[in-house]
C-alpha cells in the first residue's frame, strides 16, 4: 500500500513537471524549483509520499536515474543535457548529478520549512529562489559556446 502511494504521488509530481512549457533549457530548469516548492506547499501529503516515505518501488541513485527509470529525473536530465549541448552547463558534470543537486537543494529547504525553521513564507520563498539561482549558477559552463 505504501509503495503504491509513493508511485501515485511521484506520478502527480511528474505530471507537474511535464506541464511546464518547453522553453530554453535553463529557463525550464529555473521553473523546476518553484514548481517543486508549489507541489510541496500545496500538496503536503503528496510531497511526503513522493519524497519522504521509504518504499521498495522508489528509484535509487545512480542506476535507476542513469537508466531512465525515474520519469521526473529523466525530464530534468533531458533539459540538463540540452543546456550542456548549448554550452550553458558544464558538460563535464553528469546530467543526473546536476538534476540531483537541484532536487536536493529544494527538498532540503522544504524540509527546513516543514520543520518550522523559517518565520514566514515570504522570507522562505525568497531564500529558496536565491538558493535555486545559486545552484544553477554553480553548474554554469565556465567556457560557454560562442
Amino acid at each position: 500500500l505504501q509503495g503504491a502511494l509513493v508511485v501515485d504521488a511521484l506520478d502527480i509530481w511528474r505530471g507537474r513537471l511535464a506541464a511546464l512549457p518547453e522553453t530554453e533549457p535553463m529557463a525550464w530548469l529555473a521553473r523546476v524549483g518553484p514548481t517543486f516548492l508549489d507541489f510541496a506547499l500545496e500538496e503536503p501529503r503528496l510531497f511526503e509520499a513522493a519524497f519522504l516515505l521509504r518504499a521498495g518501488a522508489a528509484r535509487r541513485y545512480p542506476d535507476d536515474f542513469r537508466e531512465g527509470r525515474s520519469p521526473p529525473v529523466s525530464l530534468m536530465n533531458a533539459h540538463v543535457a540540452r543546456a550542456q549541448a548549448a554550452g550553458l552547463i558544464d558538460p563535464s558534470v553528469p546530467a543526473e548529478e546536476v538534476s540531483l543537486s537541484i532536487w536536493a537543494m529544494g527538498q532540503g529547504l522544504v524540509s527546513l520549512w516543514r520543520a518550522g525553521r523559517f518565520t514566514d513564507e515570504t522570507a522562505f520563498r525568497q531564500v529558496y529562489a536565491r538558493a535555486l539561482e545559486r545552484t544553477l549558477s554553480a553548474f554554469s559552463n565556465p567556457e560557454p559556446k560562442s
